[in-house]
């Protein structure tokens, strides 16, 4: 004799929604590389955007320097003019200047018989220079479209300085990259003044006119820069950044990944629960006199045999006060 006990089923426990939070291990790798490439970009910028600002302030910092150098020659020059030039003793590294021939009273002699020459204003800016700085730092040189020595001739970026200031311009300035590295180039205006014509005047020209300009070429490698060191300093420490910032992404991730590992092992045993007790829901055929419930493929088993064998429960077995008093009255003890 059986009969059919129905049973209450167990609410179930929706696990779509927490599921759909965890990622597998091959999306956290490819999250921790998104930010480790989105870091670098970062990095990258920072370190780009500060060493452009470098070259801006070295840049700066030599056309400062370079400015410098002509006001000084064009003052030299301006005093040398004023004067109606300089006359000193002829010797071997100084003499008469053909350029000068013109000229009257280019040579002269003391009443005491010593020979003097007339010195132009570029000689003496000349050889100052050479006293001043090594052949190969800063370079000056007087340039002119009609200059009176060869050696004044204006070179190919020169001439287009000069054009410029012919149209206006009193400065003209540009970094310039060769063979021999990078250099700043800068050229300032000089104009005919009055005490100029004593030596240019036989060449036509009138106050105001565009005499020439100082050209002045510095090395970049030949300056010592104040921001030298940090252009040195600036990468290696955004390096170290860098990399303490890969370092902690790697660690959050890392952390990361192991709590969802943990969440995904949760969900995977509450399904697992969910499903074994699942399996005894609804009605369970039960024997009303000895309690065995049926079983479709072993047949009437022991009612803790299906619980066990269906579920991850346990039974232990004890005996109740009034089955104890039956025992006893069957045994006669």
């Amino acid at each position: 004799m059986s009969m059919e006990i129905p049973r209450s089923k167990p609410t179930p426990i929706d696990l779509g929604d927490i599921g759909a939070t965890t990622l597998p291990a091959a999306g956290w790798k490819r999250h921790f590389w998104a930010l480790v490439v989105t870091w670098t970009v970062v990095a990258g910028g920072f370190l780009a955007w500060e060493l452009h600002d470098q070259k801006v302030e070295n840049e700066a910092f030599i056309r400062h320097t370079a400015r410098l150098v002509c006001q000084k020659n064009i003052l030299i020059r301006r005093w040398a003019a004023g004067h109606g030039g300089v006359y000193v003793p002829v010797t071997k590294e100084t003499p008469s200047n053909p350029s000068l021939a013109g000229v009257k009273d280019r040579d002269i002699v003391t009443p005491s018989g010593r020979r003097l020459t007339l010195m132009s204003h570029a000689t003496i800016t000349r050889q100052l220079r050479e006293l001043e700085l090594p052949e190969d730092s800063v370079l000056v040189h007087l340039a002119s479209l009609k200059p009176l020595r060869p050696a004044d001739a204006a070179d190919q970026w020169e001439v287009a300085a000069l054009h410029r200031f012919e149209r206006g311009e009193t400065e003209v300035s540009e970094m310039i990259i060769t063979g021999a590295g990078a250099h700043m180039r800068l050229m300032q205006c000089m104009k005919v003044e009055p005490g100029c014509l004593r030596c240019h005047g036989q060449q036509g020209y009138r106050v105001g006119d565009v005499r020439g300009g100082v050209s002045v070429t510095v090395p970049m490698a030949a300056m010592f820069l104040p921001t030298n060191a940090n252009s040195i300093r600036l990468p290696a420490t955004t390096g170290v950044l860098w990399l303490a910032g890969v370092v902690a992404i790697w660690l959050l991730a890392r952390r990361t990944g192991q709590q969802f590992r943990a969440r995904e092992e949760l969900i995977d045993r509450l399904t697992q629960a969910m499903a074994e007790i699942g399996s005894i829901t609804g009605l369970l055929p039960i024997f009303a006199w000895c309690k065995r419930i049926r079983d479709d493929r072993e047949g009437w088993i022991q009612v803790e045999t299906y619980v066990s064998k269906h579920t991850s429960a346990e039974f232990t077995h004890g005996i109740c006060p009034d089955c104890e008093m039956k025992v006893r009255a069957e045994l006669k003890i």
